[in-house]
């Protein structure tokens, strides 16, 4: 029964979390902390066992969520719906290779590589975004600025920096208004949408690399 609950969160959550941030290009911190939050409290519940491995696996997703995050290669969100699947569900009564977390990665992983081109290919069609190398953006006026949207420059008077990637508030949004007339907004991809998918795909199907090989 626990088990189904974890799963039944999880993909819920994830599937929350994708849609919006394909939305919006930004997965919603407080759907994040549900997550987490359910997960440490429903595994508690069903155990000391249960809670210890919780811990463990969310844990070893946070620090290399904040690995990422802090490289600039992930937005603060990604890192948290890892760490968020994480805690929820550290084991599955699933058959996979590898153990479970494990595999969910590495199918998370993959299918991000199959997915990532896709969406490059319709970001070159997008009208008005520009590419730079692998960096897709867009220079609009500061007045069409939206929250949730990611800035692709760094703005040291307000405390914004481009490596930290996370969406405006809408404090942001007014403080940049008043010192900048036009700003550069990052047109990432949205890899959100992606960790449903693989979570869906590890518990139905299992490891993708041992299906292809």
């Amino acid at each position: 029964m626990f088990e189904l609950i974890y799963i039944v969160i999880a993909l819920i959550g994830s599937l929350i979390c994708g849609i919006w941030d394909l939305k919006t290009t930004n997965i919603p911190d407080k759907v994040c902390w549900i997550m987490i939050a359910l997960g440490i409290i429903i595994h508690a519940v069903e155990g000391p066992s249960s809670l210890i491995s919780s811990l463990t696996v969310g844990g070893i997703f946070l620090i290399f969520g904040l690995i990422m995050y802090y490289a600039g290669q992930w937005g603060g969100g990604d890192s948290e719906l890892l760490v968020a699947i994480g805690f929820l569900l550290p084991s599955a009564s699933v058959v996979t290779y590898f153990p479970f977390p494990m595999s969910f990665f590495f199918n998370f992983v993959m299918i991000s590589a199959l997915y990532s081109p896709i969406y490059v290919l319709y970001l070159m069609r997008k009208p008005g975004v520009k590419r730079k190398g692998l960096i897709f953006y867009r220079r609009i006026s500061s007045k069409k600025l939206q929250i949730d949207d990611v800035i692709g420059e760094d703005l040291p008077k307000i405390g914004i920096f481009k490596r930290k990637i996370r969406g405006l508030t809408k404090e942001d949004i007014t403080k940049i208004r008043k010192h900048k007339r036009y700003v550069t907004v990052l047109e990432g991809i949205p890899s959100g949408i992606v960790f449903p998918i693989a979570l869906a795909f590890t518990l139905y199907f299992g490891d993708l690399l041992i299906l292809l090989l």
